[in-house]
């Protein structure tokens, strides 16, 4: 509740991100169904379209046969009006198995279960499997656009494990061409 009311009042100072973090921590507590339009309503304001179309779609996916028809019809107009700032990339790749990361946020393994849905716009995105060539690429969507991006992985001529131990046995992490 804490979170929730701070997510209020960070809202109506239209501190969006604050706002937010607010509703999200709210949500992982407790998920309501307020929480969750709250938290469509930044993620819109912050100009995150992609993101406020997936929190309106789990809103509607969990509480939309309990709520009232005048909000559930507000959610679906939102939805509409979302679309047309979308663009979704067909992503296909071979061989399966592939990590997928679109602008450094992993977006799951191949084959992936649909689209990815995009705010319009240039994004990078990353495929990449143990044992072949990073695939990585640019792609610009328009709302309302599918693209297609093929990604063919080259197997590694030569490839192997690395092994860092720090001296007093502590675990590290190791950065390599910007992955751990």
């Amino acid at each position: 509740r804490e979170h929730f009311v701070r997510g209020l009042e960070l809202a109506r100072e239209q501190r969006w991100d604050a706002a937010l973090a607010e509703f999200l921590a709210s949500r992982e507590l407790f998920p309501t169904q307020v929480a969750l339009k709250n938290a469509a309503i930044c993620w819109g304001q912050l100009k995150r379209h992609a993101e406020a179309a997936a929190m309106y779609r789990e809103l509607l996916a969990k509480f939309g046969t309990s709520m009232p028809a005048d909000e559930r019809a507000q959610v679906e107009t939102a939805l509409a009006e979302l679309a047309s700032r979308l663009g979704r990339v067909v992503l296909t790749v071979s061989p399966a198995g592939a990590s997928v990361v679109v602008n450094g946020t992993d977006r799951g393994v191949t084959p992936l279960p649909g689209p990815i849905e995009l705010d319009s716009g240039t994004h990078t995105l990353r495929v990449w499997k143990p044992g072949y060539q990073t695939y990585e690429t640019q792609v610009t969507v328009a709302g309302g656009q599918v693209r297609s991006v093929v990604a063919e992985l080259v197997a590694l001529v030569e490839a192997g494990i690395l092994v860092v131990t720090e001296v007093s046995g502590r675990p590290v992490n190791v950065v390599l061409d910007g992955v751990i």
